[in-house]
C-alpha cells in the first residue's frame, strides 16, 4: 500500500514548493556572489587602468622635459631640431611637437596629430603657471594615428623667450602616447571576467547543494507525513468496512462496540505515532515500574477480550518485583502496549512479562527478527521480515523520550524460532524523589486474567 520509496511525484504542490525555495536560493544566492565578484573586478580594473595611466604620465613627463631641453633657438630666434630628431626621447613617443603663442612651430608625424589650437592655449597657459614644472593631461579630440586615446605631457621650453609688449613669452614642448600596456590591460579584463563567471558558476552550484541539505527536513518530514496518512488510511480501512456492514446488518450492540473499541485504539496508535515523529520533550519523575506495567498489561488482555472474545485473550505470564525508576507513566504504557501488540501478531505463546531491577523484559517464542533486520524493525514503516508497522517503532520512541535503553535480543539463540526478547532498561529514580504509584507486591509467575488486579 504504501508508495516504492524512490518515486517522487512531480505534480505534488508540496514537493514543487520546496524545489521552488531551492532553486530560488540558488539564484539569489548565484547572483548575489555575482554582484559582489562584479564589484570586485570592476574596481580592479579601474585600479590597473589607473595604475597604468599614471605610470604613462610619469614617461610622458621625462619625455617632454628631455625633448623640451633638446630645443635651441638661434638669434633670429630660428628653431634648431638637430638634437630632438636623433633623441631617444623624440623615438619613444608616436606624437611629439612645439608650440608657441604665436604658431606651431613643429608637428611630428603632423599638426593634425596634435590636440586642438583651444587645448594647446590651455596647455601653454598651465605650463606657465607650474613654474617650470611638466603638466600632463587628456586630450578627448586627439587620437593616435592607430586608434587608442593619447596621453599628453607639456614642458616649458627653457631657451626661448621674448618680451612682446612688456610681457614674457615663450613655448612648449608637447608629447603625447597612449596608455602603456592596452593589451595587458584588454587581457587582465578578460581574465578577471572568465574567473568571475566560473566562480558564479561554482558557487551557484555550492548553493544548490547546501540548498539541498537545508531542505532535506522539509522534505523528510514530508514524507514522513505522506507515510502516515498512508499507514492510517490502511489501517482505518477494514476496521470502518466492518462498522459499515455491521450496521447494514443491524448486527448486536455488543459486536458494534467491540469494533468502535477497535477504532479507538487505532486513533490512539496513530496519534501516538504522529507524537513520535514530532519529537515532543517529555518530563519524566519517580515512577513504580511494576505496577504502571501491570496495569498496561492487564489493560491489553481485556482489550483483546472484548475484540476476539474470551478465546482471543492473549496468553501472558506476568512477573514483577517492586522497583522504583525515573520515567513517564504513559509512555510506560505504550511500550508495553507496542511490544505484547507484536508479540501477539509475530510471536507465539505464551508471551512473558518481567520487571524487576529497573528492567522490562517483554518475551516471546516466535520467529523473531534476524539480527541484520532489527535496525530496519525499529524504524517507522521498517519492515522486520514479516511486513511493515510501527510498533517496535513506537517502542524505540517511547524508550529514547525517556531516555531508557532499548535492546532487541533472541529470546532462545541458536534454535530454529528463537523468538524474540525486548529489553527496556530504565533510568534509576532520583534518591529522595517521591514514587507516583503505593508500594503492592506482585506474585512471581501469575498469568494474568482479564478483570482480575493481581495482589488487590
Amino acid at each position: 500500500m504504501t508508495p516504492p520509496r524512490g518515486g517522487r511525484r512531480p505534480s505534488d504542490p508540496a514537493r514543487r514548493r520546496i524545489a521552488r525555495i531551492r532553486w530560488t536560493t540558488t539564484l539569489v544566492f548565484a547572483a548575489a556572489t555575482a554582484a559582489c565578484l562584479g564589484i570586485l573586478v570592476a574596481a580592479a580594473l579601474r585600479i590597473d587602468l589607473s595604475s597604468r595611466a599614471e605610470a604613462t604620465d610619469t614617461d610622458l613627463r621625462q619625455r617632454a622635459e628631455t625633448l623640451a631641453d633638446l630645443v635651441t633657438f638661434g638669434d633670429d630666434q630660428a628653431l634648431h631640431l638637430g638634437p630632438v630628431q636623433q633623441s631617444h626621447a623624440a623615438r619613444s613617443v608616436p606624437v611629439y611637437g612645439f608650440v608657441t603663442d604665436r604658431e606651431i612651430a613643429y608637428a611630428q608625424p603632423g599638426q593634425d596629430a596634435l590636440p586642438s589650437d583651444a587645448v594647446l592655449r590651455r596647455a601653454l597657459a598651465d605650463a606657465r603657471r607650474a613654474d617650470g614644472q611638466v603638466v600632463t593631461f587628456v586630450a578627448p579630440e586627439a587620437d593616435a594615428p592607430d586608434g587608442p586615446r593619447l596621453h599628453w605631457a607639456a614642458a616649458t621650453i627653457t631657451d626661448f623667450g621674448t618680451y612682446i609688449d612688456g610681457g614674457f613669452t615663450g613655448g612648449i614642448a608637447v608629447a603625447g602616447k597612449p596608455v602603456a600596456a592596452a593589451v595587458g590591460h584588454t587581457q587582465l579584463r578578460t581574465g578577471l571576467l572568465l574567473s568571475a563567471g566560473a566562480l558564479t558558476l561554482l558557487a551557484a552550484v555550492l548553493a544548490h547543494l547546501v540548498a539541498a541539505l537545508a531542505v532535506r527536513p522539509a522534505v523528510r518530514g514530508l514524507e514522513a507525513q505522506e507515510q502516515f496518512l498512508v499507514e492510517a488510511a490502511h489501517e482505518l480501512r477494514t476496521p470502518l468496512a466492518t462498522l459499515r456492514v455491521l450496521a447494514e446488518r443491524r448486527a448486536p450492540p455488543e459486536q458494534t462496540v467491540r469494533q468502535v473499541d477497535r477504532l479507538t485504539e487505532l486513533a490512539d496508535r496513530l496519534l501516538l505515532r504522529a507524537r513520535s515523529s514530532s519529537r515532543t520533550a517529555v518530563d519524566t519523575g519517580p515512577l513504580r515500574l511494576d505496577q504502571v506495567v501491570e496495569r498496561a498489561v492487564i489493560a491489553h488482555v481485556e482489550a483483546a477480550e472484548r475484540r476476539s472474545g474470551p478465546e482471543g485473550a492473549a496468553d501472558i505470564v506476568l512477573t514483577v518485583e517492586p522497583t522504583t525508576v525515573d520515567a513517564d507513566a504513559e509512555l510506560v504504557e505504550r511500550i508495553v502496549e507496542n511490544a505484547l501488540a507484536n508479540a501477539a501478531r509475530h510471536g507465539a505463546p505464551p508471551v512473558e512479562v518481567h520487571v524487576g531491577d529497573g528492567v522490562l523484559r517483554i518475551v516471546d517464542h516466535g520467529p523473531g527478527i534476524p539480527a541484520r533486520a532489527r535496525r530496519n524493525a525499529l524504524r517507522a514503516g521498517g519492515t522486520g521480515g514479516r511486513g511493515t508497522g510501527t510498533g517496535l517503532a513506537i517502542v524505540q520512541w517511547a524508550a529514547a523520550a525517556q531516555r531508557a535503553e532499548l535492546e532487541l535480543r533472541d529470546t532462545r539463540p541458536g534454535a530454529s524460532d528463537p523468538g524474540l526478547t525486548v529489553v527496556v532498561r530504565f533510568r534509576a529514580a532520583r534518591v529522595g524523589a517521591g514514587t507516583g504509584a503505593s508500594s503492592k507486591p506482585h506474585r512471581r509467575g501469575s498469568r494474568v486474567e482479564p478483570g482480575r488486579q493481581e495482589g488487590a
